[in-house]
This record gives structure tokens, C-alpha cells and sequence, in this order.
């Protein structure tokens, strides 16, 4: 069991690790765009930052999680997962 759970903590690490990688590169973009642009793209990357903080926290509760708990959070994790991929599309729509 402890290995699968080592597993999904790295693998949502790297993950989260990307999508900090993704919302640095959508900062530089904001900075590029006109005014106008700027206010609706600073929103969705403001969106984007809070999706992926609260993906950090969950990632931290899992690690501290023992035993069957674990999977508990995971189903938490997996959705903050989801709203932070469609924060991820949204931000980046903003810049098409």
C-alpha cells in the first residue's frame, strides 16, 4: 500500500511541479498583453495560483496521511486535480 501511495505522491508532485512551471509562463505572458487583456488573463492566473495552492496543501496531507487514510485524500486530490486543469484551460484560453 505504502508503495502505491509513494507512486501517486511523485507522480502529483511532478505534476504540480508543471503546473507552477505553467502559471510562471502565464505570468510572463500577462505581462505582455494589452491593458484591457491584462485585467481578465491576471484573473484566471489569480484562479490558476489558488487551484495550485490548495493542490500543494492537499499533496502535503497526503504525505502526512497514514495508513487507509491516505485514500481518502486522494479522492480529494484527484478532484482539486480536475478544477486545477480546467484553471489551467481556462488561463490559457484567455491568451488565444
Amino acid at each position: 500500500m505504502s508503495d502505491n501511495k509513494e507512486a501517486y505522491q511523485q507522480k502529483m508532485d511532478a505534476q504540480l511541479q508543471q503546473m507552477k512551471a505553467e502559471l510562471s509562463q502565464l505570468k510572463a505572458q500577462a505581462s505582455e498583453a494589452s491593458a484591457d487583456s491584462q485585467i481578465e488573463i491576471n484573473k484566471n492566473i489569480d484562479d490558476f495560483e489558488d487551484e495550485v495552492n490548495a493542490g500543494e496543501d492537499k499533496l502535503k496531507e497526503l504525505s502526512d496521511a497514514s495508513g487507509d487514510a491516505w485514500q481518502e485524500l486522494k479522492s480529494d486530490l484527484d478532484s482539486s486535480w480536475a478544477d486545477l486543469s480546467s484553471s489551467v484551460k481556462s488561463a490559457a484560453s484567455a491568451f488565444k
